[in-house]
């Protein structure tokens, strides 16, 4: 019986000496380096890549480090390279089906994907990363402690491509927890096809802490994330100067996306320069940016613009000029609405430049996306001071031209292709009221009255001869084709007052016009009258619409009178 139990137990016993040397031969270096040389020649076979591992180090109880990772495509093109990489697994862990990595690190990283991936390239390098991860595998759960990463240098570019891009999804059922991600030193450039886009910036620190990805539930939260930049470029198009700002710093709070619902909350999103600042909070259902989806949108943002930054900005497409002349003052911006595509409120939209202008609206709009649908109800109020810096921007149409402290208010309207508006402006003791409507449907159809009270010419045109004017006018009509049937218009002003250098002039009734065709002949008739307070003149006019003959006469007037009145 001993004898029976003796050799049972060696027979047991040598599966497991077995093991035991081999698991002992993989810490030995020579079998390592006969492991690496077999795996590499295999992997090479089975991906048609030169893939070659310099050195690989199994060190107990299941530390791995690796050195002098190459892949080259069949060109010899370098694909993937890593001068270094260390795993440090916690074996503690792994009978509870957990997988635990104390650390992984990896130095002098590079990548160039080229063809592998279908219209788009990436090409970067990598000094420095550093991971630290717990994987649930019961769970399907994966926390990462920490994620490190330094000297980064990423070049994106999209490229045409008639590759049929796949659309199928396919549903991973993990849960990843990030405690805190850190990034330093990121130079990265986005491009599309053409560059007819192109994005750069050179990031001093990438963080965000408390981040969690569900991909079952296609839920993303992050609680804070800060991204410092020492610059931003962005160029529209390959022959435009980039829209630039430097050393930035962006920083967002309590960010919520629900791919599922398709909602974003983002209610604290914050922008810094040198001089500049932006403040934003967005909670918006993405159904809100389709017609009759319903949905909501809240948007709320504020900004001082810098003069260094909106020159920045927008100084490449603006004249030489125009920048000289802009005054150094921040660009105060401030917009608060809510709705959706159908249905917009706009509670507040603001713009002020200290010491040039101020302008604030509020009012609704309805049916965003359809160009002929679109209503709007929109009240506004403009005050102006100093506007030099404008004139740059008029190519010298503002040359001998005023333009005095003002102040326009009054209200837009639109209603599809009906359009209104009634405004007052005031200057100096002098007032313009202007009131019109149009309508786009068909031959134009417009009716506008105005009034002008002691407004003065000069204060607009210093060399002109005319001072304060008083008057009123109005005129209505239909088409603007002079030779269609359906043609009509009536006009009339009457002034009240006229300061010229020769005088002043009262009560004048200086125009009273209309115009019409009258008959299926094509012919037109027209009538004016200007009839000052002491002479008055009639013409009636009776004039083909159509090309004359050869021999006919020149269309004259047909009867006209002047009276002296006594």
């Amino acid at each position: 019986m001993k004898r029976l139990l003796k050799w049972f137990g060696i027979v047991l016993a040598v599966p497991v000496a077995l093991f035991l040397v081999l698991a002992c031969l993989l810490y030995v270096p020579g079998v390592q380096d006969f492991a690496v040389r077999r795996a590499a020649s295999y992997a090479s076979e089975q991906t048609g890549l030169d893939i070659s591992l310099s050195r690989l180090r199994l060190r107990f109880p299941l530390d791995v480090e690796l050195s002098g990772l190459v892949v080259c495509d069949a060109s010899g093109d370098t694909l993937v390279a890593a001068r270094s990489a260390l795993v440090d697994l916690d074996f503690s862990q792994v009978l509870h089906q957990r997988l635990g990595l104390d650390a992984v690190s990896l130095t002098g990283a590079r990548l160039d994907t080229k063809d592998w991936i279908a219209g788009t390239v990436i090409r970067g390098q990598l000094a420095s990363f550093m991971l630290k991860d717990d994987v649930d595998l019961r769970g399907e759960r994966v926390v990462l402690r920490a994620v490190e990463a330094s000297g980064l240098d990423l070049d994106i570019t999209q490229r045409d491509t008639t590759t049929q891009e796949d659309t199928s999804t396919t549903v991973i059922p993990w849960q990843i927890d990030i405690e805190r991600v850190e990034v330093r030193d990121a130079r990265v450039r986005f491009a599309t096809a053409g560059d007819s886009l192109s994005v750069r910036t050179a990031v001093g620190l990438l963080s965000a802490t408390q981040g969690r990805a569900d991909l079952l539930n296609q839920r993303y939260t992050v609680e804070r994330c800060l991204l410092e930049a020492d610059t931003l470029a962005v160029h529209l198009s390959p022959t435009t100067e980039a829209l630039a700002l430097g050393a930035l710093a962006l920083t967002t709070e309590h960010v919520d996306f629900n791919g599922a619902l398709g909602h974003l909350a983002l209610p604290a999103l914050g922008l810094r320069t040198a001089a500049s600042r932006l403040q934003a909070a967005v909670d918006m259902d993405f159904r809100a940016l389709e017609a009759g989806q319903g949905g909501g949108l809240t948007v709320g943002v504020q900004t001082d613009l810098s003069r260094q930054d909106f020159l920045g900005l927008a100084g490449g497409w603006l004249p030489a000029a125009f920048a000289n002349a802009y005054l150094d003052r921040p660009l105060h911006l401030q917009l608060t609405a809510e709705g959706n595509t159908d249905t917009l409120a706009l509670r507040r939209l603001e713009a002020s430049l200290p010491g040039s202008f101020y302008v604030d609206a509020q009012g609704a709009l309805q049916n965003l996306l359809d160009s002929a649908g679109l209503a709007a109800s929109v009240d506004f109020n403009v005050e102006t001071k100093d506007l030099t810096w404008v004139r740059p921007l008029a190519g010298g149409a503002l040359d001998g031209i005023n333009l005095p402290p003002m102040h326009l208010g009054g209200t837009a309207k639109a209603d599809g292709p009906r359009y209104g508006m009634d405004v007052v402006l005031r200057t100096a003791g002098g007032l313009v009221a202007l009131k019109g409507n149009a309508d786009t449907r068909g031959d134009l159809a417009y009716d506008a009255q105005a009034k002008v009270s002691h407004l003065n010419v000069r204060h607009f045109l210093p060399r002109d001869s005319v001072g304060r004017m008083s008057l009123v006018a109005k005129v209505e009509g239909r088409g603007t084709d002079l030779l269609a049937r359906r043609t009509r218009l009536f006009a009339d002003a009457e002034v009240s007052q006229l300061d010229t250098a020769i005088g002043t002039w009262r009560g004048w009734k200086l125009l009273s016009a209309s115009a019409k065709v009258v008959d299926t002949s094509r012919r037109a008739r027209t009538t004016t009258c200007s009839r000052p307070r002491q002479t008055s003149m009639h013409c009636w006019l009776d004039a083909p619409t159509s090309p004359l003959p050869s021999t006919s006469r020149v269309p004259t007037c047909r009867r006209w009178a002047s009276r002296k009145n006594r």
